[in-house]
């Protein structure tokens, strides 16, 4: 099954811009009547639902940003009230409320009205600046779409009603691991829902039940590779040759890593591709490649996405670096118009028809995610040079031996504010390496950045259980208090 619904997926470029703004100015007039945030943000600002017509028109309303999540969770949930609901329903429903209240009660339309706006589940926003989760509402008429949306990641990635699902991530309130279950439910396929941890246990799974699709968190899933090949090496008869594709989403995924892991799983016989997702708690679904390296393939029926200038905060050209920011225009519950994701997309967004035969736009990667890391910034200022995050990691990921890492930017005196700067690496180094790899690390940090880091050499196991203990891995650490 090439795709899951063509009408969609492949749907001409002018009857999907017709698409998104009508179901954009329904959902502006929804927002403005029944979320008390934009209520307020539309009053602040002098706008009404008649000034959003078009998709250029979003540009009259400002951004929402996550601090604004964080501070009134409940204020961006759709509260209908009698009287709004006026206001907003479509006239054949206003016209079927009346036939129902002449000729018999009025619970059809009641209960339709509960399962498009009553919240039944949530899963939770990071929040890992403050420390603070934020909930996100679905409601039923959500969860429809919910599971229509993870149907068709499943089908990008080649899954079928044939395949064997195995699902990896952290479970919990976290959105992927239940998206999982719903594309694996709504497409007709076995699903494994084991989430993290009792990783051997995982890896016999595997093998026993010929997994042909394995979804998790990159941090985890390197971990569970290497643990493959360790039990093979000890005598288990591990083959992983049913295994076609390995979707890993949820933190940075550097190529190095991706190397490493696919290089794992070809000594445990598997002959598969490396994939990448995107996604986030507050847009409420999640993005995957068609292909290595295609871009995510977004849902033009459910969001709008932007990409503007970090600084300006002005739209930028296709396929120019940007701030990814979306506008919902299909879910009820949590609902957000604008929401700057703080996300950086080297690549920017493409238009242009895919090889796959999908014709929505593309979020070209890599995506700088601002909250992998413990700052709420990516670059760092370090000895009095400016260090890019996203860069050491990547570099750290290329150096083979290397099992596993931490960057630690921090001070010599930890408590001093004025201390000088130091960086130290954390490296789980494979056995007899040790002095190799921490002289190439030193050397490739040092003629990169200009930056001298020290080395601490420690247990790969402990490292790798403290990072893969976490739902998204902190394999660049700022803890220098400000």
């Amino acid at each position: 099954m090439k795709y899951w619904n063509p009408e969609i997926e492949t749907m001409d470029v002018s009857t999907m811009k017709s698409m998104q703004e009508r179901k954009l100015r329904n959902m502006v007039r929804l927002a403005y009547h029944h979320s008390p945030f934009y209520r307020h943000l539309f009053k602040e600002n002098k706008l009404s639902p008649m000034d959003i017509k078009s998709i250029d028109d979003l540009q009259k309303i400002p951004f929402t940003r996550k601090d604004d999540l964080m501070e009134q969770p409940k204020d961006f949930i759709l509260q209908p009230t009698e009287v709004t609901l006026r206001k907003t329903l479509p006239t054949s429903t206003k016209l079927r409320a009346v036939f129902y209240d002449k000729l018999m009660s009025m619970g059809k339309i009641t209960s339709e009205l509960k399962e498009e706006f009553k919240p039944v589940m949530f899963v939770v926003s990071s929040g890992r600046a403050s420390g603070m989760p934020t909930p996100v509402f679905y409601t039923k008429k959500d969860l429809e779409i919910f599971a229509e949306c993870g149907a068709r990641i499943g089908t990008t990635i080649g899954g079928t009603e044939d395949s064997i699902f195995h699902i990896a991530f952290p479970a919990g309130l976290h959105m992927a691991f239940w998206q999982c279950i719903a594309a694996s439910d709504t497409i007709g396929a076995l699903s494994i829902r084991f989430g993290a941890g009792m990783t051997d246990k995982q890896v016999l799974i595997l093998d026993k039940f010929g997994v042909t699709d394995m979804v998790g968190v990159p941090t985890y899933t390197k971990h569970l590779s290497e643990a493959a090949v360790r039990m093979k090496e000890e005598g288990y008869a591990i083959s992983f040759q049913n295994l076609k594709n390995v979707l890993c989403a949820g933190e940075r995924f550097p190529e190095g890593m991706k190397k490493k892991i696919q290089d794992n799983l070809g000594k445990v016989d598997a002959d598969c591709r490396i994939l990448e997702g995107y996604g986030s708690s507050e847009c409420k679904t999640s993005y995957v490649e068609c292909e290595p390296g295609s871009g995510f393939h977004l849902h033009p029926d459910v969001h709008i996405w932007e990409i503007v200038d970090e600084k300006t905060l002005e739209p930028v050209g296709e396929g120019e670096r940007g701030v990814l920011a979306f506008t919902h225009i299909d879910f009820r519950g949590t609902v957000f118009l604008r929401f700057l994701t703080h996300d950086v997309a080297e690549r920017g967004i493409v238009y242009e028809k895919c090889s796959c035969g999908r014709t929505s736009p593309r979020i070209m990667s890599p995506i700088g995610r601002m909250d992998d890391y413990s700052t709420t910034i990516n670059i760092a200022r370090v000895k009095g040079t400016n260090l890019d995050l996203n860069a050491l990691d990547d570099l750290l990921s290329e150096i083979q031996g290397l099992e596993v890492y931490q960057a630690v930017i921090t001070r010599v005196i930890p408590e001093d504010p004025y201390s000088q700067d130091a960086l130290i690496v954390k490296a789980g180094i494979e056995k007899g390496k040790e002095k190799e790899i921490e002289k190439q690390i030193k050397s490739k940090v040092k003629n990169i950045f200009e930056i001298s880091p020290d080395v601490e050499c420690v247990d790969t196991l402990v490292l790798e259980d403290e990072l893969v203990e976490k739902w998204k891995a902190l394999r660049v650490v700022d803890v220098r208090e400000t």
